[in-house]
């Protein structure tokens, strides 16, 4: 039971330094919520799954994972490493219950056939999503009360004592309000019961009348909350590529059942993998299709199996009915939900898998692995040291995957890096490998050479989002962004043009960029009206405010710049833009002395802008000051060695002065 643990520990050890990745934004550091710490969780119980985070009707309700995500937040604020230690933890404990359940299970067998089931289910790779996932808590706590719910079923199916009804009434409750996969116990609580225990079928269904009383009761809690079961937005193509295939559900259901057979495929070879599996990384598929076919035949053939094993409680049946029990939520099946597929749905079905290898491979090596066979531990390796080498082997390699596989969840930039070369088509990952190069990385980045490489790499990225989707506003919007930042100004116009017919939802930072991109490109009076635009969504924008007021300067018209100007210095009167663009604007009207002015307001403000050094010089030129202009360049140089136009204009200056030797050291002959 220990080692089970500290295998978990283990394998899972290298992802406690890791940062908050995906969903964790959305679950966690930007949740508003988690933020207030442990005084929000009555708010937390009494609102959809993403209240914290966003006003879109919402179809989950998941209180439990986002509680605990307050508690760690009111213990050590946005620290990513007590979340992923915490997840470590948890699957630690998941590893434990699991050996103790499995061990109820299979009480007539030896105890390392548990054991040897356990390893493999905390060895297998596909759990390195839920678990590197600060986010997957859900999964980990849902599955974790499962356990606790089927191992007091059938503790109450062997010794018929209350107290284990109640203890899975309860568990059954946590599960569900963890994740609504814990649903799935309404059928394999009696159902454990039936296989692992002797009792009638009457008492079997006994164990079902606190899961379901604990159903009801969070079905009714979920309707008060949800104002339904469920009040979800549409579900969008870019989330669950079988959206496209909503009016055609012969073709929806024949690319589910294929899905499914992926399920199988990864369950048994965990290799690649990925984070995201949206559109369109798999393709729509006719019933026609040998693929679906395939799927089609494996799916039957479970299924009759199972059905034929039922009578004889063949622990296979149950395994097969446990993965296509914990699947059938998520499959898309019976129901569209908000992801095509997910190597996280796969994280309880891998239990079922586990326990089916188990048992092959002690058929496989003509083993029995019975208790009054092998009396003692020492006994039962001796007699099965070839399925023993053959678990360690697998163990092993499926560890050594984990622990490799880990690594890909360092941060959001290497996780997509990674991803991106097994699964290109991924219109979700190439919109977020872009999009964290262009918005996070380059619009941070103060080296110039380094900050182009960036916004090349990211705009490559963005340009393969919008041709595998061309309707995706948002990547339309940081493709021109992208764009914007390299100053091709016709692209970044056209991308925005696009990003608004597609966007479901247009803000004042849009306009605000749209706006920059036209006045750059000299459409002053395009420019002008987006920024209006952006100005009556968000009154409060300086940006908006400054850069109207730059564009208004251009067209000649000096009193609205002003009138924009010193708004947007009321606004920030901490920032030097503004400053700057007033300088620009009474330099424009030729007055120099109220110029010079906001120039050293702005360089006050922000020394190292050597733009402003140069204007500032420019200034002291035409009022014919050469000591003081020859100060500015030479401040300009200094902040910006390669700012050619302040050593022309050093040259100049020396030559005004009748200085030809230093003129000719900046401009030579």
């Amino acid at each position: 039971m220990v080692i089970c643990g500290m295998l978990a520990i283990l394998l899972y050890a290298n992802t406690i330094t890791h940062d908050y990745v995906l969903d964790d934004d959305m679950a966690i550091v930007k949740n508003t919520f988690v933020q207030e710490g442990i005084s929000a969780i009555p708010k937390i119980f009494t609102t959809p799954y993403r209240a914290g985070f966003s006003d879109r009707n919402e179809g989950l309700y998941r209180p439990l994972s986002i509680a605990l995500f307050a508690a760690q937040w009111q213990l050590a604020p946005g620290n990513a490493q007590v979340g992923h230690l915490i997840n470590v933890l948890l699957y630690a404990l998941t590893a434990i219950l699991l050996f103790v359940t499995l061990s109820l299970f299979f009480a007539d067998k030896n105890p390392l056939f548990p054991f040897v089931i356990t390893l493999l289910f905390i060895a297998h790779p596909l759990h390195t999503e839920v678990v590197a996932n600060i986010k997957s808590s859900d999964e980990i706590l849902c599955f974790l009360f499962c356990l606790v719910a089927l191992w007091s079923s059938l503790k109450y199916g062997k010794q018929e004592k209350i107290k284990y009804l109640v203890l899975a009434g309860f568990s059954t409750f946590l599960a569900l309000l963890s994740k609504e996969t814990g649903v799935t116990l309404l059928v394999m609580a009696p159902l454990t019961v039936y296989f692992f225990s002797a009792v009638s079928v009457k008492k079997c269904l006994m164990t079902a009348i606190p899961v379901i009383l604990a159903f009801f009761v969070y079905l009714a809690i979920r309707v008060s909350v949800l104002s339904g079961v469920s009040n979800l937005d549409e579900i969008l193509l870019i989330n669950n590529s079988l959206v496209a295939a909503e009016e055609d559900t012969l073709t929806r259901l024949a690319t589910s059942i294929f899905i499914i057979g992926k399920y199988f495929s990864l369950l048994a070879l965990p290799y690649p993998l990925c984070y995201d599996y949206s559109y369109n990384t798999i393709a729509l598929l006719p019933f026609g299709n040998p693929k679906v076919l395939l799927s089609l035949s494996i799916i039957i053939a479970i299924i009759v199996f199972a059905l034929s094993r039922l009578k004889s409680r063949d622990p296979i049946a149950w395994a097969l009915i446990f993965i296509g029990a914990t699947l059938s939520p998520v499959a898309n099946i019976f129901f569209i939900i908000e992801a095509t597929m997910g190597e996280r749905f796969l994280y309880m079905p891998v239990l079922g898998f586990s326990m089916i290898i188990a048992l092959l491979l002690t058929k496989l090596f003509k083993r029995s692995v019975d208790i009054n066979t092998n009396h003692s531990t020492a006994g039962f390796i001796k007699t099965n040291s070839g399925l023993l080498a053959m678990v360690t082997i697998v163990v092993v390699i499926y560890g050594t995957v984990t622990v490799v596989r880990n690594t890909a969840w360092k941060d959001n930039l290497t996780l997509v890096k990674t991803d991106v070369q097994t699964h290109p088509n991924s219109v979700r990952i190439r919109y977020a490998y872009g999009s964290i190069l262009v918005m996070e990385k380059a619009l941070n980045e103060k080296n110039e050479t380094r900050k182009k490489q960036l916004l090349l790499e990211g705009t490559q990225q963005l340009v393969e989002a919008v041709r595998i989707l061309p309707d995706y506003g948002d990547a339309w919007f940081n493709l021109g962004m992208g764009y914007k930042e390299l100053e091709d100004y016709k692209k970044a116009i056209a991308c925005f043009e696009n990003a608004e017919a597609h966007m479901v939802k247009t803000n004042a930072t849009f306009y605000v960029a749209a706006g920059i991109a036209y006045g750059e490109d000299g459409q002053y009076e395009k420019a002008i009206q987006e920024l209006q635009k952006a100005i009556d969504l968000d009154s409060s924008g300086y940006d908006a405010y400054n850069n109207i007021g730059l564009y208004y300067s251009r067209t000649g018209n000096y009193s609205m710049s002003f009138q924009m100007l010193n708004k947007a210095i009321q606004l920030n009167p901490n920032d030097d833009h503004a400053y700057y663009n007033m300088g620009n604007t009474y330099a424009a009207m030729n007055d120099f002395t109220n110029a010079l002015s906001f120039y050293k307001k702005a360089l006050s403000l922000n020394p190292a802008s050597d733009i402003a050094w140069v204007n500032l010089g420019n200034c002291y030129g035409v009022l014919k000051d050469y000591p003081n202009a020859l100060l500015a360049f030479e401040k300009a140089l200094q902040a910006n060695p390669s700012n050619e136009l302040a050593r022309f204009n050093i040259g100049t200056t020396y030559f005004m002065l009748g200085d030809s030797v230093n003129g000719r050291k900046y401009i030579p002959d």
